[in-house]
């Protein structure tokens, strides 16, 4: 009786998100439109909720517009907010709710997860949304333990050290770890000039192997 009050309660959360029913904000990003909900939305990232206090154009006109952002990321983001999980394909397709990344993953995955990981990461910082660093570091590690042999890794490895400031090891630590692990990586010319241009993973990896 619970899980069926559960699953009923996580479709109807979906099906706010779909219809668009009872929306009281709109989220802007290039062409796309989202009509969500200030309960849902501002409760979970805190950009959002300073955004509606702040008492200019957005409280007014309850419209947030993100022009800046990429709008398979910001799709991505919303499904999130409604449903506890993303797609890492970014295919713009609602996952299940609640249900782990992992099923993605493997042969029905592609390295492409690697980079869109590493953009939910930067995401969540940027909006401050509760949950999903975490859950995209996850993803992160899961998608480098299946394709760190992937050109897709030195390019996640890129934005990651791009995107992100010294002092938040979050993925910074996963990426060292799986060089680490597999240190034929370093004889990859994509991977030795990642280690050229970002002097921390060098010196995190140095450091690393000698613990």
């Amino acid at each position: 009786m619970a899980e069926t009050r559960r699953l009923n309660f996580a479709n109807a959360v979906q099906n706010c998100l779909t219809s668009g029913e009872y929306s009281d904000l709109i989220i802007k990003c290039g062409d796309d439109v989202y009509k969500v909900h200030k309960v849902i939305v501002c409760t979970q990232a805190g950009f959002f909720a300073r955004a509606i206090k702040f008492g200019g154009k957005e409280t007014q006109e309850n419209v947030i517009d993100l022009p800046d952002d990429e709008p398979k990321v910001i799709v991505a983001l919303v499904h999130y907010l409604y449903l506890g999980t993303y797609d890492g394909e970014f295919s713009g397709t609602p996952p299940e709710p609640e249900q782990p990344l992992v099923i993605n993953l493997g042969a029905r995955g592609s390295s492409s997860q690697l980079l869109n990981h590493s953009k939910m990461y930067a995401i969540a910082d940027k909006y401050d949304v509760t949950g999903l660093r975490e859950l995209a570091s996850k993803n992160f590690t899961l998608a480098c333990k299946i394709f760190w042999d992937d050109a897709a890794f030195a390019t996640a490895v890129d934005h990651v050290f791009s995107s992100t400031l010294p002092t938040d090891t979050g993925l910074r630590s996963i990426i060292i770890e799986t060089i680490s692990n597999n240190m034929t990586l370093v004889h990859k010319e994509e991977i030795q000039a990642m280690v050229g241009k970002h002097s921390d993973l060098a010196v995190g990896v140095l450091l690393k192997k000698a613990s």
